[in-house]
Order: C-alpha cells, then sequence, then structure tokens
C-alpha cells in the first residue's frame, strides 16, 4: 500500500508540474504573441492633439490602444492573377479594403471597410523600385507601387495604417478575383439582395433594384467586383460585399 501510495504521489506530482510548466508555457507564448502583434504600435498620432504613443485624442474624447486586439488586413485586387506581377505603377488596385479587428479576449470580430476612394498619402515609387517620395492619392492606387505581389501589399498596409492614425496591423491577406471565384464556389449559393439596378456580365441578365438573387462562382464576383460610373458607385458596391459577407 506504501508503494502503490508513493507511486501515485509521483504520479500526481509529475502531472502537475506538466500542467504548470503547459500553463506557463502558454501565458508566455500568448504573451510574446501579443507584443508580437503590436510590436509596431509607437507611431498613433492624431493632428490635433498627442498625449502619449498608445492613446488619440477624437472630438475631445480620450482613446487608449486595447492590447487585446489584434488587426488583419484584407486586400481584393482588381485582377485575375495576383502573381502575374506587371511593373511599378501598373500593378492593378487594391478594389476592396478591409480591416478585422480581432479581440483575442472576447474572440469578437469588427470588419471594418475602407473605401478605395479614400485621399491617403502613398508612398511612390519609379519604375525600377526606387523610391521617389509621397503623393496624397486614393488609397486603392498604392497597391500599384510594387514589384511583387508582397511589395505593392505592404504599400497598402502602409497607407492604411496612416489613415487609422498609424495603429499597428500585423498582417495581411491578398486575394485575386480567381480566389474569389474559387472561394464562393466552394461555399455553394448565397441569397442577396441588388441594391441598385445590376448587371451580371456572367449570365447577361439585368436586375432591378430591390430584387433577392442567388449568386455562385462567377455571378459571385460580378456581384462583387461590379460597379457603374456613378458618384456613389463604389459605395454601392461595398454595400454589396457587406450583404455577401
Amino acid at each position: 500500500m506504501r508503494k502503490l501510495l508513493k507511486i501515485s504521489l509521483i504520479t500526481l506530482s509529475v502531472i502537475l508540474a506538466l500542467a504548470i510548466a503547459a500553463t506557463g508555457t502558454f501565458f508566455v507564448l500568448n504573451r510574446m504573441g501579443k507584443i508580437q502583434f503590436h510590436k509596431n504600435d509607437k507611431n498613433i498620432k492624431n493632428d490635433s492633439v498627442v498625449e502619449d504613443e498608445d492613446s488619440i485624442i477624437y472630438k475631445n474624447k480620450r482613446y487608449k490602444l486595447n492590447s487585446d486586439v489584434i488587426s488583419f488586413l484584407f486586400i481584393g485586387i482588381d485582377r485575375g492573377n495576383v502573381n502575374a506581377n506587371m511593373t511599378t505603377g501598373l500593378n492593378g488596385q487594391a478594389d476592396t479594403i478591409l480591416v478585422a479587428a480581432i479581440n483575442t479576449k472576447t474572440k469578437n470580430v469588427t470588419v471594418i471597410p475602407i473605401s478605395r476612394e479614400t485621399l491617403v498619402d502613398v508612398n511612390m515609387y519609379n519604375i525600377s523600385g526606387g523610391y521617389s517620395g509621397v503623393a496624397n492619392k486614393q488609397v486603392c492606387l498604392a497597391y500599384a507601387y510594387g514589384k511583387t505581389t508582397e511589395e505593392c501589399s505592404e504599400n497598402v498596409l502602409r497607407s492604411v495604417g496612416r489613415i487609422l492614425y498609424g495603429i499597428n496591423i500585423s498582417s495581411y491577406v491578398t486575394m485575386d478575383l480567381n480566389a474569389l471565384e474559387k472561394l464562393s464556389n466552394s461555399m455553394g449559393y448565397i441569397e442577396v439582395y441588388v441594391n441598385e439596378d445590376y448587371y451580371d456580365s456572367s449570365s447577361r441578365t439585368y436586375y432591378k433594384a430591390g430584387q433577392t438573387i442567388k449568386v455562385k462562382g462567377k455571378s459571385a464576383v460580378n456581384y462583387i467586383h461590379w460597379r457603374t460610373n456613378n458618384v456613389d458607385a463604389n459605395n454601392y458596391r461595398m454595400e454589396r460585399q457587406k450583404n455577401f459577407m
């Protein structure tokens, strides 16, 4: 009985030690992860007031950085193949720009759409890839300036960060139209509404505003990507993208 008790105590001690080690490792890795996601949170700024490096004043109210929130940038480009790099200045545009703010504590996800027409400082590069200064342009144009998909995406990342007071966005996903079609096909038909008179080029069908239709594959891409020359066309398109999501 004494031997059995001794073995039991040793076993429990080992299990407890492993549990403590695992818990400690989790918290250490969790802390390291947060530091990694927030390592560049030193440039948060506001044009009117700067109090410290992790807070801003907006409309006389102070907002402090929530270290539990991490952010990811999703970029949808207006090309069929994200890897078919052209040349600096001609690499297409970021038609869809979404920031996903994920609260690691509550598990809530907030998707923040940013209009492609938002004016912001964009880093410019010449045809050989050399830096040539900053210009105030539509944020969608930032994607054009880079020699690779990574350079183009990170230029958008840089400009979006400027729009959001310099907040650090640690990671990004860039998707082309072909990937969007494949993703939609994998999900099957989705019921969406038509918020303006709309032409689906994939089925050569006209729809009136207010109708409800089902889209998949090419028709889903058309629904998300299509826009008119109306001054509010991009706002209508962003509304459809939100409906699709």
